[in-house]
């Protein structure tokens, strides 16, 4: 698996796993979670083809997701986000690649 950086259409950072199947995505975000302190921030959302929750800390918000396009996918919600983002990068890295 290749974690991935971009940002989205709406210049937001973005880190995705690709081909991390749905049924990781509860665990994962779990685990992070827990290493990163996050607290959600709203309930999972959950269709079909996609999964999201926004979660944050004092280090900042972030949207957790799936979907059957992109995979796991981990977005900053603003610019001050952007650092949890990168340390949530180097985790998964270090986890799948």
């Amino acid at each position: 698996m290749e974690v991935t950086e971009s940002r989205d259409a709406s210049d937001r950072y973005t880190v995705e796993i690709y081909d991390l199947p749905v049924w990781k995505y509860s665990w994962l975000k779990w685990r992070l979670s827990r290493i990163f302190r996050l607290k959600s921030r709203e309930r999972t959302i959950i269709s079909l083809d996609e999964r999201f929750q926004q979660l944050g800390s004092d280090e900042g918000e972030v949207s957790i997701e799936w979907d059957i396009w992109s995979g796991f996918i981990v977005v900053s919600i603003d610019k001050y986000s952007e650092n949890l983002v990168i340390k949530i990068r180097d985790y998964l890295k270090s986890k799948y690649e």
